[in-house]
């Protein structure tokens, strides 16, 4: 029952050229990953959920701009099935909930029922993710675990939805599901020495967001 048709994998590419004279100049490439669900069908458009630090990359841009560098991003999305399409832009974000929607060339994939009841502690959920940025035609890590509850970091009063899924790099901006395949979350971090426990937006904040996007939506268009 789980909505492998709506993972999608997340690559973005950052290529910066910084001279130091006119006949010195370095160049270097690093690319990063990020895992994303998608929402939305539209004019042979295809919209994905993911977390805003996945879509969002101006804060490494704007640190290789303050040291003289010329940066370039590019980024693509790779559906389940392995084929790839190119990211047009960022169509909303709310940067403290850490959630984004992009948007995609073509129209691929299907879209993710949404539940709209939120889930109990204890209830059992289910994520479809590229940890580490693994995945292959096909394949997705399917991982599982336990709704937790609400739970705030001491230097953070925002609660977060808490659940008992492993996750590491990669797994950002992934579905979680519940047992009726219905998304109900995302991961957007994890403790970095107890990968078995991350953390997203709470229900309320993502059924909020999501509601501000088909708004949005209909603004943009």
């Amino acid at each position: 029952m789980l909505p492998y048709d709506s993972f999608t994998k997340i690559q973005t590419k950052i290529s910066v050229r910084i001279c130091f004279t006119e006949e010195e100049c370095r160049s270097t490439t690093g690319v990063g990953s990020g895992s994303g669900t998608i929402i939305k069908h539209k004019d042979e458009k295809t919209y994905v959920l993911t977390a805003a630090h996945v879509c969002d990359t101006s804060d490494q841009e704007e640190f290789w701009k303050q040291r003289g560098g010329v940066v370039t991003t590019s980024s693509i999305v790779i559906d389940f099935g392995g084929a790839r399409y190119p990211v047009i832009k960022n169509v909303h974000i709310e940067s403290e909930y850490d959630l984004c929607v992009i948007e995609v060339m073509g129209k691929f994939g299907k879209e993710a029922p949404i539940g709209a009841i939120p889930p109990r502690i204890g209830d059992k959920v289910f994520n479809i993710s590229a940890p580490q940025g693994d995945s292959a035609p096909g394949m997705a890590a399917v991982l599982e675990g336990r709704y937790s509850g609400l739970f705030n970091f001491p230097s953070d009063s925002r609660n977060k939805s808490a659940y008992t899924i492993p996750a590491i790099g990669g797994s950002s901006g992934s579905g979680v599901f519940n047992a009726k395949g219905q998304l109900i979350g995302i991961i957007h971090s994890v403790r970095r020495n107890f990968h078995h426990l991350s953390y997203g937006p709470t229900h309320d904040e993502l059924m909020h967001f999501l509601r501000a996007f088909s708004k949005a939506l209909v603004d943009y268009n």
